[in-house]
């Protein structure tokens, strides 16, 4: 009986396992200077113990965005840009890389700003 039980319940979709629990909110900003001339991708990479956990290529927005789900933890988030080459089907390699430790804690959306001055770098601040 208690197995029936056990069983119904674990079928009956009111128990769900939570994957992720806190979110990273990365968006950037591009400071004032030259842009490349064909176009960039914007992207973002959360590592841990130096290997890469995700990395996500930010939106094509006026404010490029992502929003990262992660589970509770101390990371490295790592921003960099890859520039267009003619067009955008042939991007160069990772460029204006900088990188910062952050932790999350379970229920946390921290918001990650990344301000990119193209051919110079970046710098990542947390709030």
């Amino acid at each position: 009986m208690l197995v029936a039980a056990l069983a119904a319940t674990a079928c009956s979709g009111h128990h769900r396992a939570v994957p992720h629990s806190a979110r990273l909110d990365v968006r950037q900003l591009r400071q004032p200077g030259p842009i490349p001339v064909e176009g960039a991708y914007s992207y973002a990479r959360v590592e841990r113990d130096g290997r890469k956990v995700v990395q996500v290529r930010l939106s094509a927005a006026l404010v490029p965005r992502a929003a990262i789900p992660l589970d509770p933890g101390s990371y490295r988030l790592v921003s960099f840009q890859r520039n267009c080459n003619g067009n955008c089907h042939l991007l160069g390699p990772p460029s204006d890389e900088c990188g910062r430790a952050f932790s999350v804690r379970s229920d946390e959306a921290l918001t990650a700003t990344v301000r990119v001055t193209f051919g110079t770098g970046c710098r990542i601040s947390f709030s």
